[in-house]
Parts: C-alpha cells; structure tokens; sequence
C-alpha cells in the first residue's frame, strides 16, 4: 500500500513499465509496482493549472497553465523553461495529445495549434492550423499529424505543415472522439448528439 492520498484535483498515470505518477497539486511522487516508498519526488512550480496530458511523455509530465503556458516537468528538471511561452494575447492550451512517434500536440481555447517533436523542440509549419471553433477533443496521428474536433461540430484533419487534409460537419456536438490509424485511409469513430455514432473514413464527402 502506498500512503500517498490524491485529492480531488490530483491525478495519477501508469506507465506500461510499472511507474506510477501521482500529482497532488503541488507535489509529484514516481512510484514502482514493486516498491512501497517513492522512487522519486519534486514539487511543482507555483502556476495555476490547467490542464495535462494524460501520459508520460519524454520521461515526464506535460501540463499548461491558465496563462497559456506548457511546461515539461521531470524529476531532474522540475523548474525547467516551458515549452511554450505565452505571448500577452495567448489563450489557456487546454488540450494536449502524443503520438506514439513522441510528436505531441496542443490546442488553445482560440482554437491555434501547436506542435513539438519527440526532441521537445517546437516544430516549425509552412501554414497556422486554426480550429474553426473552440476545440473539444484532439488526437495526434502518425506522420506528425493531428485531428480535432470542435465546438460547433466539425471535425479536421491537420498534416505535418499545418495544412487542412480533411474535414467534415455535423449539425450537432461532437461528444467523443477515437481514430484507426493502423490502415489508410484512417478511419473515425465519431459520438454526436446523444444517441448518432458515425463510422468515417478520411477523405469521403459530407453525406
């Protein structure tokens, strides 16, 4: 038993190597399956978080603040520079995804895009992907690109440079998200309204 409380606000993450994260809001622990006592632990810089990516990525944690921020937080470099630093008009990025490449995504409430590759470099594209609405759910892609689905029911795809490479709309709100990547053309499951599931395959026309 581990004597480790989580509070309402703490989450936990479980790698497939047998750690466990265990944030409570100020203080990160890293346990082992095979340990009773932490591995290690750091505290938290003093920022009002947002949100965080739902896995490990880089051997650390990624989380956003409410300035618009993004950190990578690590158990040697807890205080580290954050991977993105907010310009004075920046939104809160309130979604985070990786791919399994370490290609990690992240979408702000205005609906821009950003993207860092498994270096943890911000990578450079040749066009601004832009949500045309605030975005409610992202997934990252293989070959560095993503797909997000936003408020007013549509749904994009983004390639590597940021281009537009298929879309489509519903006339309700999206409520889930999930994607096939194993075969092209990928394919999406997609939960609209309260009781429509459409099965999409990228690339075919708006029924």
């Amino acid at each position: 038993r581990l004597p480790l409380g989580v509070p309402a606000r703490g989450y936990c993450i479980a790698e497939t190597g047998g750690r466990l994260w265990v944030c409570t809001g100020h203080r990160v622990h890293v346990h082992h399956m095979r340990q009773s006592t932490s591995m290690a632990a750091f505290d938290l810089p003093n920022r009002r978080w947002k949100s965080y990516l739902k896995g490990i990525w880089r051997d650390g944690l990624v989380a956003g603040d409410w300035d618009g921020a993004l950190y990578h937080l690590t158990t040697s470099r807890a205080a580290s520079s954050p991977l993105h630093v907010p310009a004075w008009d920046d939104t809160p990025i309130h979604l985070l995804a990786a791919a399994d490449d370490g290609t990690l995504w992240g979408a702000s409430w205005n609906g821009r895009l950003r993207r860092w590759g498994a270096d943890g470099t911000l990578r450079p594209m040749s066009q601004l992907p832009l949500a045309p609405a605030l975005p409610t759910h992202l997934l990252a892609l293989p070959q560095e690109a993503c797909v997000v689905a936003d408020q007013a029911g549509g749904l994009t795809v983004f390639d590597a440079q940021g281009a537009v490479r298929w879309k489509w709309r519903s006339e309700q709100p999206i409520r889930a998200l999930r994607a096939e990547t194993l075969h092209t053309p990928y394919r999406y499951l997609v939960w609209v309204g309260e009781r429509q599931v459409f099965q999409l395959s990228e690339g075919q026309p708006h029924d």
